[in-house]
Parts: structure tokens; sequence; C-alpha cells
């Protein structure tokens, strides 16, 4: 049954959404309030693809995150710039998960963690103190 379906946001993920709903035969009218589509949280957030644990509040996430990542990633490869290094910090100051917990985190759910290699490239250890 055919429907008439409004998506408010021309994000990443509003523009998604309006995609599929049209493939499969629905009318789907995209609004964004600003000039043009991929302008405010997507574009601010464009660099933060992540495989989804980067806040480690829920085991399952984590889990379905770390197996979804990957068919994310084939689906938008064109969207994905992945030619730069991505290290992922954990403070000791404001953070509320150790660097100790993040790892066991990420063990739990067979997630890679290395630690960042400052002692072998200087320009890394000038983007936090030891």
């Amino acid at each position: 049954m055919r429907k008439n379906i409004i998506i408010v946001g021309g994000g990443f993920f509003g523009m998604y959404l309006a995609e599929q709903l049209a493939n499969i035969g629905h009318k789907v009218k995209l609004f964004e309030k600003e000039s043009k589509y991929m302008s405010r949280a997507s574009f601010n957030n464009q660099a933060r693809v992540h495989n989804g644990y980067h806040y480690p509040r829920s085991m399952l996430t984590a889990l379905r995150s770390r197996v979804s990542f990957p068919r994310f990633v084939s689906e938008f490869e064109d969207c994905i710039t992945s030619d730069f290094e991505k290290y992922y910090l954990i403070s000791e100051l404001l953070g509320k998960v150790t660097a100790t917990q993040f790892r066991m985190f990420c063990d739990r759910i067979g997630a890679e963690c290395d630690d960042a290699p400052g002692t072998c490239q200087p320009h890394l250890s000038q983007l936090f103190n030891n």
C-alpha cells in the first residue's frame, strides 16, 4: 500500500530513509531547514563515522554495531573517507570510562583496541598530555 511520508531532516539518515522508502513505492517529501542537505549534524559529524561503541553503555548495542559496521561501510563506501589515521583517546580528567575499562569493553565485544603509538610518532603525542 503506497503511503505519503514526510521526513524532517536532510542529513545522512534522513536522506537514506527517504531514498529507501521511495524505492519501495512510497511518495516521500523530505524537508530540511537549511539551504542545502547534509549541512548540519551530518556535516558536523561526518568525520565521526564510527563503529558505535565509543560510549560503552550497552554491550548488546556495541556488539551489534561492531558486527554491522562492515556492512555499513560497504553500502556507503562512496560517502566515507578513510585515508587518514584514526585515534580514540580516553581522558583521565572528565571521562566516565578509564582506558582499562574501555580496553575490557572492546575485548568483550571482539573489537580491536591498540595503544596509540605516541612515542614512535611524535606528531601524535602533541595531541594529548601524558
